[in-house]
């Protein structure tokens, strides 16, 4: 792991690199380039100078990137709701395994896996989230783009969070979580449509009619992996 500056004084806060960029899988001009901190408090001159650095670093490499803080729970440190701390507690399970710390200090507690019951809630967050931005406006082709990527977002997050309730250290990139989902829950029809999301990506991801269309499938494919969850 890497020193930082900003970090000085701070010996229990650390930095890691996650999402795409982490597994290997970024795709130009589709992907995010995400980093969560960890013991930094939000509203702190370190965490506004650390998020500062990370959009002017963005905006010079014309990429999309975002900082992430993590709370004492594991959860979002800037209480944006339920959907945020279940994701960010995934993204803290996995520090160590594709999450790397690329600046101090390594969290010293992890999240607890979810059990069954918080997988069900966690997947109906995911749902109606989908439904959500499926629905709503977009005009501009960058506003259908966003919605495209988040929507096809969080169908890879439901996903991701089934397979690895059996599998906690697999590869969460999308051909391995398919797999593993064939074959723990072979009746679920979400396989099919995470590896063609899988090929449009690996190809580009440049097509956005084929990217909407993949998104109009999602809240059915995670109504599919909810089913699944459910039946164990």
């Amino acid at each position: 792991m890497g020193s930082l500056p900003l970090l000085t004084g701070r010996p229990s806060a650390g930095v890691g690199l996650c999402g795409s960029a982490a597994r290997g899988d970024f795709v130009d001009g589709w992907s995010d380039v995400d980093f969560i901190a960890w013991n930094l408090p939000d509203g702190s001159k370190t965490a506004e100078a650390l998020t500062s650095l990370v959009t002017q670093t963005a905006q010079r490499h014309g990429l999309h990137a975002s900082l992430h803080l993590a709370d004492e729970t594991g959860g979002n440190a800037r209480r944006l709701g339920p959907l945020y701390d279940m994701k960010m507690r995934a993204v803290m399970r996995r520090v160590g395994i594709d999450v790397p710390v690329i600046a101090g200090t390594g969290p010293t507690a992890m999240a607890d896996a979810p059990t069954a019951t918080d997988l069900g809630a966690q997947i109906h967050l995911l749902h109606d989230f989908a439904t959500t931005r499926l629905q709503a406006p977009a005009g501009s082709d960058t506003e259908r783009k966003d919605a495209a990527r988040r929507v096809l977002s969080v169908l890879s997050s439901a996903a991701r969070q089934t397979v690895s309730t059996r599998e906690p250290d697999m590869s969460l990139r999308l051909p391995t979580v398919a797999d593993a989902l064939q074959q723990h829950w072979p009746a679920c029809n979400a396989t099919a449509l995470l590896r063609d999301y899988d090929t449009f990506r690996r190809t580009g991801a440049r097509n956005l009619d084929t990217a909407e269309r993949l998104a109009r499938q999602a809240h059915a494919a995670i109504r599919c992996i909810d089913k699944c969850t459910t039946r164990g």
